[in-house]
């Protein structure tokens, strides 16, 4: 299938058809003037182009077909799903109803969810790539999940800790790129206030139900100083919070979520950890920790990438409207110094 779709999509082939029809044509409707050979000669390319024009519509509709009978899958296996669960739960008592997790929950929740919503995240990963002097670029790697037309979405990033003279950091926007090579994806700003950028992602053409879709979002700068890397004592001291941190807001259906924290060259983290939060109604990270949800969180994985040390941490099915953060210690001169 995939060599046929080269085939079809050759733009040497695609020329040399329109040439070839063009040609036929014309010597079709003069045929009368020319011999039996160059009559043959010609019926034989209008019907190659016939073919060719044949296997072109084909796959257009057999395309549309897949998209259709797996968008309808999808309803029913929900549908069914949801069914049975709630035939299984009726038998059980109240007390063993709070006990009952199925292992197909998460993913009809998150296909519930995102029909309802009109698409989803199938995988977000996001990294954090921490510089010497405490600045920071932050990498988007995103696969979309339609399940209806979809044309533009937002995204923002925003910077909740203030300097140390008490006032909001900048952030500056980044770019996007993906390789889907039919689709134009544009990144503009929409406001950047202080502490927080939203921006806007233009999609041409359009996705349609069913479709799927894979961008990355790079450079968003966060600035210097923002992470506490190589700091004393009393610097560390001085700081609003004293625990550096990175997280996310997750506002939509997301199936896998993926946060990494690469340290710089020689800084080592300690006393790393993972939780979650509430949002609170301005969107500020709340004090207040969802127990049940906290408690399903793995300890980060702490690796190396080269000459840096990472955090990786990996939340399935996270939830809409929590904040999902890893935590560690600044990495002080004392206990962990960059040469």
């Amino acid at each position: 299938m995939d060599k046929l779709n080269r085939f079809l999509d050759s733009p040497v082939f695609r020329r040399f058809a329109l040439i070839l029809g063009f040609i036929g044509t014309i010597l079709k409707f003069l045929d009368t003037y020319f011999s039996t050979t160059i009559t043959t000669i010609t019926t034989i390319a209008l019907i190659i182009i016939g073919i060719y024009l044949g296997a072109v519509i084909l796959r257009i509709l057999s395309n549309w077909i897949i998209q259709k009978i797996n968008l309808k899958f999808r309803e029913f296996q929900a549908s069914l799903g949801s069914e049975l669960i709630n035939v299984l739960r009726s038998e059980f008592s109240n007390q063993e109803k709070s006990k009952l997790i199925l292992p197909f929950d998460d993913e009809l929740d998150y296909e519930y969810q995102a029909k309802r919503y009109g698409m989803g995240y199938s995988s977000f990963e996001v990294q954090c790539v921490i510089e010497p002097d405490g600045s920071a670029k932050v990498i988007r790697e995103v696969t979309i999940e339609a399940y209806s037309e979809l044309s533009s979405l937002d995204t923002f990033i925003r910077i909740a800790e203030k300097d140390p003279d008490g006032k909001s950091r900048d952030v500056e926007i980044g770019q996007i790129e993906t390789k889907d090579k039919d689709r134009q994806l544009t990144l503009k700003p929409i406001t950047s206030q202080q502490g927080r950028t939203l921006a806007k992602i233009d999609i041409y053409p359009p996705l349609k139900s069913g479709e799927t879709l894979h961008y990355i979002i790079s450079d968003f700068h966060l600035p210097k100083g923002l992470f506490g890397i190589n700091l004393s004592r009393e610097e560390i001291s001085k700081r609003e919070n004293p625990i550096d941190y990175f997280g996310w807001h997750i506002n939509r259906p997301t199936r896998k979520f993926v946060m990494q924290i690469y340290f710089p060259t020689g800084g080592q983290p300690v006393g790393f950890r993972s939780e979650v939060r509430y949002t609170k109604a301005a969107g500020d990270i709340s004090d207040q920790k969802p127990i049940e949800e906290e408690k399903k969180l793995k300890k980060p994985v702490f690796s190396r990438s080269g000459d840096r040390y990472v955090l990786n941490s990996q939340i399935d099915y996270p939830l809409s409207g929590l904040i999902y953060m890893v935590g560690w210690n600044p990495i002080s001169k004392n206990d962990n110094p960059i040469p």
